[in-house]
């Protein structure tokens, strides 16, 4: 091999060819270790391939390539690295992703067990009881619904608009209307006016036969957005 031996060093250059270098085995007293040095001062900024070919008489016996870039730049920052360890698989994470994934797919009782565990694995976690309310309305457990949303129906800083929402409509599944539209009430003190909580106010109202006060929320309603044709229809239906 080294009389007969032969290196071939081909840069390409944004892959295309660019130049080529020989050098013949018998110069590398170093066998079996090639080591070759080349300045770059004259390669333009691109990106850049070094294929290595050793070739004895004409044909080729081993290649190896590698890849780099050539930058403007006389210096570039280091890549920054994010590493996080996953959790072992009693992690209530892996309880709360199940469930969801149960519960999207239509199955609210097989999400119900892996959607409690995650909740009380951690009660303070907003989106742990969300999702164990949401499958508690579906499967009509209303006063369990408004139980796990109650820490975030305060006045302080846990307090979630959702969680009001929620709890609102699933005191009014569970025929607590009055309860439902001091909820809502509140909801409006914490988090000011919208159409959405307006409009199952009036709702409510209208359930409880209080059709002034639905006439009047429903008609705050429409001051906000006039665009609202189903609400406009029961609001003329309650004023004949």
């Amino acid at each position: 091999m080294r009389e007969k031996g032969l290196l071939r060093y081909t840069f390409s250059r944004n892959g295309e060819p660019f130049r080529t270098f020989t050098r013949d085995v018998s110069e590398n007293l170093s066998l079996p270790v090639f080591y070759e040095t080349w300045l770059l001062e004259d390669f333009p900024p691109a990106h850049y391939e070094l294929r290595v070919v050793l070739e004895i008489d004409g044909r080729e016996i081993i290649s190896s390539k590698e890849e780099f870039d050539l930058s403007h730049q006389e210096a570039v920052p280091r890549p920054w690295y994010y590493r996080r360890i996953f959790p072992g698989s009693s992690h209530p994470l892996f309880s709360a992703i199940i469930g969801s994934q149960h519960y999207r797919l239509g199955r609210p009782q097989k999400a119900l067990s892996y959607l409690e565990k995650a909740y009380t694995a951690q009660p303070g976690d907003f989106g742990a009881a969300l999702n164990l309310a949401w499958c508690l309305f579906d499967l009509a457990r209303y006063t369990r619904t408004v139980e796990v949303l109650k820490p975030f129906t305060g006045k302080g800083e846990d307090a979630q608009y959702e969680a009001f929402v929620w709890s609102g409509r699933a005191l009014r599944k569970s025929g607590r209307g009055s309860e439902a539209i001091q909820m809502l009430d509140r909801a409006i003190q914490k988090f000011g006016v919208n159409t959405q909580l307006l409009n199952v106010m009036g709702h409510i109202y209208a359930e409880l036969g209080r059709e002034k006060d639905a006439a009047d929320v429903w008609e705050k309603s429409i001051e906000i957005d006039p665009h609202q044709p189903d609400i406009q229809q029961k609001l003329k239906g309650i004023k004949k």
